[in-house]
């Protein structure tokens, strides 16, 4: 699940729930193309969805949880829910 307030998440992993914090966290989306290759999209925490499957790169956090500094997905980003967009 991911927590917009406090730009964290729980992430189910085999060994059980895991917090990952991701307040300054890169997040790259893998888009698969027309052409059957992969795009890589830059994008920020706020993109990521519940549901999708990451790969987490960072340190352990004092408070046990885990502090991403990046973040890569394959799937699709969150949409917008900016009327501009």
């Amino acid at each position: 699940t991911v927590d917009e307030s406090d730009e964290s998440m729980m992430v189910a992993t085999p060994t059980g729930d895991r917090c990952v914090l991701a307040d300054d966290v890169l997040v790259l989306f893998l888009i698969e193309n027309d052409e059957g290759g992969l795009d890589v999209i830059k994008g920020t925490f706020d993109d990521l969805d519940t549901g999708l499957v990451i790969v987490a790169f960072g340190v352990e956090d004092i408070g046990g949880c885990f502090d991403a500094n990046f973040i890569v997905t394959q799937g699709p980003m969150k949409p917008s829910t900016d009327p501009q967009e």
